[in-house]
């Protein structure tokens, strides 16, 4: 056979074998892959394209056919070989889908054989690079509101530059993410049907999945996918600062503030941090949602919401690391992105005084105080105010980075 013979040879194997049911028929697909190894594992540097596909691909059906014929740790090991040159491989730098299809092929062998820490560690690798498959929008010094109330946790991150990104099982919609309500249902079906190892290895990507931490910001505006600067055509009554239940679910009922943030897109750059994934994104609210769909994407899996919740006119942060799993997570920002504070009606003088006191080092930031409009008794106005002189503070910058240097540069 020539070379490009071959190469259809090996292709139709392996697409017309993808789903093996008998050890006779696996081990006739191995025979054959295994006879042309030497031809197909040049085929991805000569074909590209699409073709680059068929090197991983044909290792998940080798490994496949491992299983149905009791080779678990040659099934293992083909899939370690397959991932080793995915990860060294130019070729495959950006085909991110790629490499999560394999880590997740091989979690679930582990998971199969009760080698869970291992299942683990490759379904945080199969999300890391699914996240950042999809992670390719990323948006120049949008606006963002976030309404907190005043904790010491809220104003060591004014002081220290940085935002903080929570276990959204910490949030007051129990269904947020979807993922979580899909997972729910997904695994039920199994423990009724019986399918032990499918609701065990469910239970394992659940967990995982719940890894993912998210920041949530108020945006009235839709995040359009062009560069520059926004340039606000909303009136004073339409302003984000001016969302009463906001205020009052999220600011402790107008005693806590409303921080404006002014992020630049190298936040979500995959550059910055090559462990982990920052995706920012609008929610988009449905009036319902099917949990009992196989599979979910991206979107809606952490940017869709109930249309209840619309009023929110949420945007969120979407952050996950593969190696470092803790409950809140900090992603350092420039100084600058924190471009103005809004206290609220009723905030304390105390509480006034401690965002004073956490921002007394960054004298780019407005203050303004909320009052009641003149004109309209449901209207709040902000009031620009002058900031007290604070004594005693260290003029040292905690935990923040140049604008400029946000890029960390491969070796």
């Amino acid at each position: 056979m020539t070379e490009q013979e071959k190469y259809e040879f090996v292709y139709g194997v392996v697409y017309s074998n993808a789903q093996l049911r008998t050890t006779e028929d696996a081990q006739h697909v191995l025979n054959e892959l295994l006879s042309l190894e030497p031809e197909w594992r040049t085929y991805y540097q000569k074909m590209g394209g699409a073709y680059r596909e068929l090197f991983a691909d044909i290792h998940n059906v080798i490994a496949q056919a491992y299983v149905i014929l009791g080779k678990t740790d040659d099934a293992i090991g083909a899939l370690n070989g397959c991932i080793s040159t995915l990860e060294r491989s130019d070729f495959y730098e950006y085909k991110f889908v790629v490499k999560s299809n394999v880590y997740e092929h091989l979690a679930r062998i582990y998971s199969d054989n009760n080698a869970d820490d291992a299942a683990k560690r490759c379904l945080r690798e199969s999300i890391y690079n699914l996240l950042r498959g999809y992670n390719h929008t990323h948006y120049q010094n949008r606006d963002f509101f976030s309404f907190r109330e005043v904790t010491e946790y809220m104003l060591q991150s004014l002081r220290e530059d940085n935002i903080t990104v929570t276990d959204p099982a910490e949030f007051n919609d129990p269904i947020d993410p979807l993922l979580r309500a899909h997972f729910d249902f997904q695994i039920q079906d199994c423990i009724e049907n019986r399918r032990r190892k499918d609701a065990h290895f469910l239970g394992l990507v659940r967990e995982i999945y719940g890894e993912v931490r998210i920041r949530c910001f108020t945006r009235m505006l839709p995040l359009e996918k062009v560069e520059g600067r926004d340039v606000s055509p909303l009136n004073a009554e339409e302003r984000e600062i001016n969302i009463s239940t906001m205020w009052a679910h999220y600011a402790k009922y107008h005693k806590g503030i409303c921080i404006k943030y002014v992020l630049p897109k190298e936040i979500t750059d995959n550059l910055v941090d090559e462990d982990s994934v920052r995706m920012l994104g609008a929610v988009e609210y449905r009036k319902s949602f099917d949990p009992n769909q196989d599979t979910y994407n991206v979107h809606d899996a952490f940017f869709v919401k109930s249309n209840e919740w619309a009023y929110e006119n949420e945007a969120r942060l979407v952050y996950f690391n593969r190696h470092n799993q803790v409950k809140f997570a900090k992603i350092d920002i420039p100084s600058e992105c924190v471009e103005a504070i809004y206290l609220g009606l009723r905030i304390s003088e105390e509480d006034k005084l401690k965002v004073f006191e956490a921002i007394a080092n960054k004298p780019h930031i407005k203050v303004y105080q909320m009052v009641l409009s003149r004109n309209n008794s449901f209207l709040f106005v902000p009031n620009e105010i002058e900031r007290p002189v604070i004594e005693n503070q260290e003029d040292e910058k905690k935990g923040c980075f140049p604008l400029l240097g946000l890029l960390k540069h491969r070796e």
